[in-house]
Protein backbone atom coordinates (compact mmCIF):
# COMPACT_ATOMS: atom_id res chain seq x y z
CA UNK A 1 0.00 0.00 0.00
CA UNK A 2 3.14 2.73 0.86
CA UNK A 3 4.47 1.50 -2.49
CA UNK A 4 1.45 2.21 -4.41
CA UNK A 5 0.72 5.61 -2.38
CA UNK A 6 4.50 6.68 -3.54
CA UNK A 7 3.41 5.75 -6.93
CA UNK A 8 0.33 7.27 -6.85
CA UNK A 9 1.77 10.19 -5.31
CA UNK A 10 4.47 10.62 -8.24
CA UNK A 11 1.73 10.61 -11.22
CA UNK A 12 -0.34 13.37 -9.59
CA UNK A 13 3.34 16.07 -9.09
CA UNK A 14 3.81 14.91 -12.93
CA UNK A 15 0.31 15.36 -14.12
CA UNK A 16 -0.08 19.25 -14.01
CA UNK A 17 3.62 19.14 -15.78
CA UNK A 18 2.35 16.75 -18.30
CA UNK A 19 -0.94 19.03 -19.03
CA UNK A 20 0.77 22.31 -19.22
CA UNK A 21 3.01 20.33 -21.96
CA UNK A 22 0.06 19.83 -23.83
CA UNK A 23 -2.08 22.81 -23.74
CA UNK A 24 1.06 24.87 -24.56
CA UNK A 25 1.84 22.45 -27.78
CA UNK A 26 -1.97 22.80 -28.99
CA UNK A 27 -2.07 26.58 -28.36
CA UNK A 28 0.96 26.91 -29.83
CA UNK A 29 0.24 25.50 -33.03
CA UNK A 30 -3.55 27.25 -33.13
CA UNK A 31 -1.57 30.31 -32.07
CA UNK A 32 0.08 29.74 -35.63
CA UNK A 33 -3.10 29.47 -37.49
CA UNK A 34 -3.99 31.83 -40.05
CA UNK A 35 -7.63 32.11 -39.56
CA UNK A 36 -8.77 35.36 -37.73
CA UNK A 37 -10.70 34.14 -34.74
CA UNK A 38 -12.49 37.98 -34.85
CA UNK A 39 -13.80 37.12 -38.50
CA UNK A 40 -15.03 34.01 -36.95
CA UNK A 41 -17.01 35.77 -34.54
CA UNK A 42 -18.26 38.86 -35.86
CA UNK A 43 -18.86 37.49 -39.06
CA UNK A 44 -17.68 38.48 -42.90
CA UNK A 45 -19.91 41.57 -42.93
CA UNK A 46 -17.91 43.04 -39.96
CA UNK A 47 -16.20 46.52 -40.23
CA UNK A 48 -12.51 46.63 -39.81
CA UNK A 49 -12.79 49.18 -36.99
CA UNK A 50 -15.53 46.50 -35.13
CA UNK A 51 -12.86 43.49 -36.02
CA UNK A 52 -10.31 45.57 -34.26
CA UNK A 53 -11.71 46.49 -31.41
CA UNK A 54 -12.96 42.47 -30.89
CA UNK A 55 -9.27 41.84 -30.88
CA UNK A 56 -8.36 44.10 -28.24
CA UNK A 57 -11.44 43.11 -26.19
CA UNK A 58 -10.28 39.56 -26.32
CA UNK A 59 -6.37 40.16 -25.68
CA UNK A 60 -5.74 38.90 -29.59
CA UNK A 61 -3.39 41.41 -29.62
CA UNK A 62 -1.11 40.50 -26.36
CA UNK A 63 1.99 38.82 -26.96
CA UNK A 64 2.02 35.34 -26.92
CA UNK A 65 2.78 33.82 -23.45
CA UNK A 66 0.30 36.37 -21.95
CA UNK A 67 -2.21 35.15 -24.29
CA UNK A 68 -1.92 31.28 -23.12
CA UNK A 69 -1.85 32.28 -19.48
CA UNK A 70 -5.47 34.07 -19.90
CA UNK A 71 -6.35 30.89 -22.07
CA UNK A 72 -5.10 28.49 -19.33
CA UNK A 73 -6.68 30.39 -16.32
CA UNK A 74 -9.62 30.22 -18.05
CA UNK A 75 -9.78 26.81 -18.68
CA UNK A 76 -9.04 25.91 -15.21
CA UNK A 77 -12.22 27.51 -14.70
CA UNK A 78 -13.91 25.50 -17.06
CA UNK A 79 -14.11 27.93 -19.87
CA UNK A 80 -12.65 26.93 -22.93
CA UNK A 81 -13.91 30.36 -25.22
CA UNK A 82 -16.81 30.50 -26.96
CA UNK A 83 -17.27 30.45 -31.20
CA UNK A 84 -19.75 31.57 -34.14
CA UNK A 85 -20.88 34.33 -34.83
CA UNK A 86 -22.01 36.71 -32.15
CA UNK A 87 -19.97 33.95 -29.48
CA UNK A 88 -23.00 33.23 -27.99
CA UNK A 89 -22.09 29.12 -27.79
CA UNK A 90 -19.49 27.91 -25.44
CA UNK A 91 -16.99 25.53 -26.51
CA UNK A 92 -17.40 23.85 -23.33
CA UNK A 93 -20.89 23.12 -23.50
CA UNK A 94 -20.22 21.67 -26.90
CA UNK A 95 -17.53 19.26 -25.72
CA UNK A 96 -19.40 18.02 -22.64
CA UNK A 97 -21.79 16.12 -24.74
CA UNK A 98 -19.65 14.96 -27.42
CA UNK A 99 -16.63 13.38 -25.22
CA UNK A 100 -18.05 10.51 -24.13
CA UNK A 101 -20.28 9.79 -27.74
CA UNK A 102 -16.51 9.34 -28.51
CA UNK A 103 -14.99 7.75 -25.62
CA UNK A 104 -17.63 5.21 -25.33
CA UNK A 105 -17.22 4.41 -29.61
CA UNK A 106 -13.62 4.17 -28.50
CA UNK A 107 -13.60 1.81 -26.04
CA UNK A 108 -16.86 -0.21 -27.13
CA UNK A 109 -14.47 -0.83 -30.60
CA UNK A 110 -11.40 -1.72 -28.42
CA UNK A 111 -13.99 -4.73 -26.58
CA UNK A 112 -14.79 -5.88 -30.28
CA UNK A 113 -11.50 -5.86 -30.90
CA UNK A 114 -10.05 -7.88 -28.32
CA UNK A 115 -13.09 -10.85 -27.71
CA UNK A 116 -12.12 -11.19 -31.02
CA UNK A 117 -8.68 -11.14 -31.79
CA UNK A 118 -6.89 -12.80 -28.78
CA UNK A 119 -9.41 -15.69 -29.54
CA UNK A 120 -8.23 -16.12 -32.97
CA UNK A 121 -4.89 -15.57 -32.40
CA UNK A 122 -4.74 -18.21 -29.79
CA UNK A 123 -6.23 -20.22 -31.98
CA UNK A 124 -4.16 -20.28 -34.93
CA UNK A 125 -1.21 -20.11 -32.75
CA UNK A 126 -2.59 -23.72 -31.21
CA UNK A 127 -2.91 -25.03 -34.53
CA UNK A 128 0.06 -23.66 -36.53
CA UNK A 129 0.42 -24.34 -40.39
CA UNK A 130 -2.98 -26.34 -39.56
CA UNK A 131 -6.17 -25.13 -41.78
CA UNK A 132 -7.71 -23.49 -39.12
CA UNK A 133 -4.49 -21.42 -39.03
CA UNK A 134 -4.31 -20.89 -42.75
CA UNK A 135 -8.08 -19.57 -42.93
CA UNK A 136 -7.57 -17.35 -39.39
CA UNK A 137 -4.26 -16.06 -41.20
CA UNK A 138 -6.37 -15.19 -44.44
CA UNK A 139 -9.35 -13.47 -42.53
CA UNK A 140 -6.65 -11.27 -40.82
CA UNK A 141 -5.16 -10.22 -44.10
CA UNK A 142 -8.48 -9.02 -45.29
CA UNK A 143 -9.57 -7.55 -42.06
CA UNK A 144 -5.97 -5.21 -41.95
CA UNK A 145 -6.74 -4.58 -45.64
CA UNK A 146 -10.22 -3.06 -44.44
CA UNK A 147 -10.21 0.98 -44.34
CA UNK A 148 -12.64 1.72 -41.80
CA UNK A 149 -14.74 4.82 -43.73
CA UNK A 150 -15.03 2.08 -46.38
CA UNK A 151 -16.84 -0.90 -43.82
CA UNK A 152 -18.83 1.99 -42.41
CA UNK A 153 -20.49 3.14 -45.76
CA UNK A 154 -20.86 -0.22 -46.72
CA UNK A 155 -22.60 -1.41 -43.20
CA UNK A 156 -24.63 1.96 -43.50
CA UNK A 157 -25.68 1.23 -47.33
CA UNK A 158 -26.45 -2.76 -45.94
CA UNK A 159 -28.45 -1.51 -42.61
CA UNK A 160 -30.27 1.41 -43.86
CA UNK A 161 -34.16 0.69 -43.14
CA UNK A 162 -32.79 -2.39 -41.49
CA UNK A 163 -32.61 -4.07 -37.80
CA UNK A 164 -29.83 -2.28 -36.40
CA UNK A 165 -30.25 1.74 -36.95
CA UNK A 166 -27.43 3.70 -38.65
CA UNK A 167 -28.25 7.40 -37.83
CA UNK A 168 -31.09 9.14 -35.22
CA UNK A 169 -30.16 10.18 -31.41
CA UNK A 170 -28.73 7.91 -29.38
CA UNK A 171 -29.74 6.55 -26.76
CA UNK A 172 -28.56 6.79 -22.94
CA UNK A 173 -25.95 4.03 -21.62
CA UNK A 174 -27.83 3.73 -18.87
CA UNK A 175 -31.24 4.62 -19.39
CA UNK A 176 -31.93 2.34 -22.26
CA UNK A 177 -28.67 -0.22 -22.94
CA UNK A 178 -30.23 -2.42 -25.58
CA UNK A 179 -31.22 0.59 -27.96
CA UNK A 180 -27.53 2.23 -27.16
CA UNK A 181 -25.87 -1.31 -27.94
CA UNK A 182 -27.84 -1.45 -31.04
CA UNK A 183 -27.04 2.53 -32.58
CA UNK A 184 -23.49 1.62 -31.23
CA UNK A 185 -22.88 -2.11 -32.85
CA UNK A 186 -22.27 -1.32 -36.16
CA UNK A 187 -19.44 2.11 -35.96
CA UNK A 188 -17.83 -0.04 -33.16
CA UNK A 189 -17.32 -3.20 -35.90
CA UNK A 190 -15.80 -0.77 -38.55
CA UNK A 191 -13.85 0.78 -35.89
CA UNK A 192 -12.83 -2.73 -34.75
CA UNK A 193 -12.48 -4.52 -37.80
CA UNK A 194 -8.32 -3.46 -39.01
CA UNK A 195 -7.49 -3.54 -35.61
CA UNK A 196 -8.69 -7.28 -35.41
CA UNK A 197 -6.74 -8.50 -38.23
CA UNK A 198 -3.41 -6.93 -36.47
CA UNK A 199 -3.78 -7.85 -33.34
CA UNK A 200 -4.66 -11.38 -34.61
CA UNK A 201 -1.48 -11.54 -36.45
CA UNK A 202 0.19 -10.11 -33.12
CA UNK A 203 -1.27 -12.51 -30.41
CA UNK A 204 -0.36 -15.89 -33.26
CA UNK A 205 3.26 -14.31 -33.43
CA UNK A 206 3.35 -13.96 -29.69
CA UNK A 207 2.06 -17.30 -29.14
CA UNK A 208 3.80 -19.38 -31.78
CA UNK A 209 7.02 -17.80 -30.28
CA UNK A 210 6.21 -19.21 -26.61
CA UNK A 211 5.20 -22.50 -27.66
CA UNK A 212 8.79 -23.01 -29.19
CA UNK A 213 10.57 -21.98 -26.07
CA UNK A 214 12.76 -24.18 -24.49
CA UNK A 215 10.71 -24.51 -21.00
CA UNK A 216 7.44 -25.52 -23.32
CA UNK A 217 9.29 -28.67 -24.38
CA UNK A 218 10.65 -29.02 -21.50
CA UNK A 219 7.46 -29.09 -19.44
CA UNK A 220 6.00 -31.40 -22.42
CA UNK A 221 8.54 -33.54 -21.86
CA UNK A 222 8.08 -33.98 -18.29
CA UNK A 223 4.22 -35.14 -19.30
CA UNK A 224 2.79 -31.98 -18.19
CA UNK A 225 -0.68 -31.75 -20.46
CA UNK A 226 -0.03 -29.40 -23.12
CA UNK A 227 -3.73 -27.60 -22.16
CA UNK A 228 -1.89 -26.84 -18.37
CA UNK A 229 1.05 -25.48 -19.86
CA UNK A 230 -0.67 -23.02 -22.73
CA UNK A 231 -2.95 -21.82 -19.85
CA UNK A 232 -0.90 -21.47 -16.80
CA UNK A 233 2.79 -20.55 -18.64
CA UNK A 234 2.37 -19.72 -22.54
CA UNK A 235 -1.00 -17.74 -22.70
CA UNK A 236 0.81 -15.28 -19.31
CA UNK A 237 3.92 -14.75 -21.22
CA UNK A 238 2.39 -14.20 -24.46
CA UNK A 239 0.03 -11.46 -23.18
CA UNK A 240 2.81 -9.08 -22.81
CA UNK A 241 3.44 -7.86 -26.24
CA UNK A 242 0.08 -8.16 -27.50
CA UNK A 243 -1.46 -5.72 -24.45
CA UNK A 244 2.15 -3.22 -25.37
CA UNK A 245 0.29 -3.27 -29.42
CA UNK A 246 -3.33 -3.23 -28.44
CA UNK A 247 -2.32 0.06 -26.17
CA UNK A 248 -0.94 1.57 -29.32
CA UNK A 249 -3.76 1.09 -31.41
CA UNK A 250 -5.68 3.46 -29.21
CA UNK A 251 -4.30 6.59 -30.60
CA UNK A 252 -5.57 5.01 -34.36
CA UNK A 253 -9.10 4.05 -32.82
CA UNK A 254 -9.33 7.89 -31.42
CA UNK A 255 -8.47 8.96 -35.15
CA UNK A 256 -10.43 5.91 -36.65
CA UNK A 257 -13.68 7.34 -34.37
CA UNK A 258 -13.61 10.88 -35.77
CA UNK A 259 -14.65 9.96 -39.55
CA UNK A 260 -16.91 7.12 -38.73
CA UNK A 261 -19.06 9.16 -36.25
CA UNK A 262 -19.79 11.57 -39.17
CA UNK A 263 -20.50 8.23 -41.51
CA UNK A 264 -23.06 7.04 -38.78
CA UNK A 265 -24.38 10.33 -37.79
CA UNK A 266 -22.99 10.46 -33.85
CA UNK A 267 -22.32 13.63 -32.49
CA UNK A 268 -19.55 13.30 -30.88
CA UNK A 269 -15.72 14.90 -31.18
CA UNK A 270 -15.38 13.96 -34.81
CA UNK A 271 -18.60 16.40 -35.45
CA UNK A 272 -16.81 19.01 -33.21
CA UNK A 273 -13.72 18.93 -35.24
CA UNK A 274 -14.98 19.09 -38.50
CA UNK A 275 -17.33 21.88 -37.62
CA UNK A 276 -14.85 23.92 -36.10
CA UNK A 277 -12.61 22.83 -39.38
CA UNK A 278 -15.68 24.15 -41.76
CA UNK A 279 -16.47 26.90 -39.98
CA UNK A 280 -12.89 28.25 -39.20
CA UNK A 281 -13.67 28.17 -35.54
CA UNK A 282 -10.21 28.20 -34.02
CA UNK A 283 -11.28 28.16 -30.18
CA UNK A 284 -13.63 25.11 -30.77
CA UNK A 285 -10.36 22.86 -32.92
CA UNK A 286 -8.68 24.09 -30.05
CA UNK A 287 -11.11 23.54 -27.25
CA UNK A 288 -11.75 20.10 -28.69
CA UNK A 289 -8.44 18.92 -29.39
CA UNK A 290 -7.25 19.60 -25.91
CA UNK A 291 -10.04 18.09 -23.82
CA UNK A 292 -9.46 14.69 -25.50
CA UNK A 293 -6.05 15.16 -24.89
CA UNK A 294 -5.94 15.98 -21.39
CA UNK A 295 -8.12 13.35 -20.70
CA UNK A 296 -6.42 10.65 -21.81
CA UNK A 297 -3.47 12.22 -19.99
CA UNK A 298 -5.12 12.26 -16.87
CA UNK A 299 -6.41 8.35 -17.25
CA UNK A 300 -2.57 7.55 -18.05
CA UNK A 301 -0.91 9.07 -15.14
CA UNK A 302 -3.50 7.70 -12.72
CA UNK A 303 -4.86 4.73 -13.71
CA UNK A 304 -2.05 2.50 -13.96
CA UNK A 305 -1.08 3.31 -10.00
CA UNK A 306 -4.45 2.34 -8.77
CA UNK A 307 -5.54 -0.65 -10.46
CA UNK A 308 -1.94 -2.51 -10.24
CA UNK A 309 -2.27 -4.42 -6.97
CA UNK A 310 1.68 -4.04 -7.20
CA UNK A 311 5.23 -2.48 -8.30
CA UNK A 312 5.75 -3.99 -12.38
CA UNK A 313 9.54 -4.29 -10.44
CA UNK A 314 8.85 -5.66 -7.51
CA UNK A 315 9.54 -9.46 -7.19
CA UNK A 316 7.84 -12.32 -5.39
CA UNK A 317 8.94 -16.16 -5.97
CA UNK A 318 9.30 -17.35 -9.78
CA UNK A 319 6.40 -18.71 -11.84
CA UNK A 320 3.58 -18.39 -9.50
CA UNK A 321 0.43 -19.95 -10.69
CA UNK A 322 -2.97 -17.28 -11.16
CA UNK A 323 -4.61 -17.09 -7.31
CA UNK A 324 -6.12 -14.39 -5.80
CA UNK A 325 -2.83 -12.83 -4.58
CA UNK A 326 -1.29 -12.46 -8.51
CA UNK A 327 -4.51 -12.72 -10.92
CA UNK A 328 -1.99 -13.40 -13.64
CA UNK A 329 0.32 -15.07 -11.89
CA UNK A 330 4.49 -14.16 -11.95
CA UNK A 331 7.09 -14.14 -14.69
CA UNK A 332 10.31 -15.83 -14.47
CA UNK A 333 11.62 -13.45 -11.99
CA UNK A 334 8.96 -12.80 -10.08
CA UNK A 335 7.29 -10.10 -11.04
CA UNK A 336 3.33 -10.00 -11.12
CA UNK A 337 2.42 -10.17 -14.50
CA UNK A 338 -1.15 -8.47 -14.28
CA UNK A 339 1.34 -5.56 -13.03
CA UNK A 340 3.07 -5.79 -15.92
CA UNK A 341 0.31 -5.42 -18.13
CA UNK A 342 -1.10 -2.53 -16.92
CA UNK A 343 2.27 -0.44 -16.26
CA UNK A 344 2.88 -1.68 -20.11
CA UNK A 345 0.25 -0.39 -21.46
CA UNK A 346 -0.25 2.57 -19.98
CA UNK A 347 3.26 3.41 -21.76
CA UNK A 348 1.31 2.20 -25.20
CA UNK A 349 -1.49 4.30 -25.05
CA UNK A 350 1.05 7.38 -24.17
CA UNK A 351 3.22 6.53 -27.58
CA UNK A 352 0.11 5.98 -29.25
CA UNK A 353 -1.78 8.86 -28.44
CA UNK A 354 1.71 11.17 -29.21
CA UNK A 355 1.83 10.00 -32.56
CA UNK A 356 -1.75 11.00 -33.54
CA UNK A 357 -1.45 14.48 -31.76
CA UNK A 358 1.83 14.49 -33.92
CA UNK A 359 0.15 13.04 -37.09
CA UNK A 360 -2.85 15.53 -36.45
CA UNK A 361 -0.66 19.26 -36.07
CA UNK A 362 2.04 17.77 -38.85
CA UNK A 363 -1.04 16.92 -40.92
CA UNK A 364 -2.57 19.89 -40.91
CA UNK A 365 0.75 22.58 -41.31
CA UNK A 366 1.22 20.48 -44.67
CA UNK A 367 -2.38 20.16 -45.89
CA UNK A 368 -2.04 24.53 -45.02
CA UNK A 369 0.97 24.96 -46.66
CA UNK A 370 -0.83 23.04 -50.19
CA UNK A 371 -3.79 24.77 -49.95
CA UNK A 372 -1.89 28.22 -49.99
CA UNK A 373 0.70 27.51 -52.22
CA UNK A 374 1.39 27.45 -56.08
CA UNK A 375 -0.26 24.73 -57.99
CA UNK A 376 3.20 22.85 -58.54
CA UNK A 377 4.15 23.02 -54.42
CA UNK A 378 1.11 21.33 -54.07
CA UNK A 379 1.42 18.76 -57.04
CA UNK A 380 4.33 17.97 -55.28
CA UNK A 381 3.00 17.93 -51.83
CA UNK A 382 0.50 15.58 -52.57
CA UNK A 383 2.53 13.10 -54.45
CA UNK A 384 4.81 12.46 -51.60
CA UNK A 385 1.83 11.69 -49.46
CA UNK A 386 0.88 9.51 -51.96
CA UNK A 387 4.38 7.40 -51.75
CA UNK A 388 3.72 7.93 -48.10
CA UNK A 389 0.52 5.94 -47.90
CA UNK A 390 1.11 3.39 -50.69
CA UNK A 391 3.99 2.35 -47.81
CA UNK A 392 2.41 -0.73 -45.48
CA UNK A 393 2.50 0.25 -42.21
CA UNK A 394 4.09 -2.88 -41.12
CA UNK A 395 6.90 -1.91 -43.24
CA UNK A 396 7.35 1.66 -41.06
CA UNK A 397 8.01 -1.18 -38.12
CA UNK A 398 10.52 -2.81 -39.27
Amino acid sequence: MNNLIRLLGRRLIALPIMVIGVTLLVFFVMYLSPIDPAYSALGEFATPEALEQYRIDNGLKDPFLVQYINYLGGMIQGDLGSYGVGSSNRVSDLVGTALPITLQLTFFGLIIAVIFAFPLGIIAAIYRDQWPDQVIRVLSVIFLGTPSFWLASLLVLAFVGGSLPVSGTLPSFTGDFFGWFARMLLPAIALATPVIGQMTRVVRTSMVEELDSDYVRTALGAGIPRSVVISRNVLRNALITPVTVLGLRVGYLIGGAVVIEIIFNLQGMGRVLVTGIQANYVTLVQGGVLVVAIAFVVLLSLLAPVLAPYSPSQTFANWVAPSSEHLFGTDHVGRDILSRLLYGGRYSIAIGLFAALLSLIVGAIIGTIAAVSRKWVNEVIMRIMDVIMAIPGIAWQQ
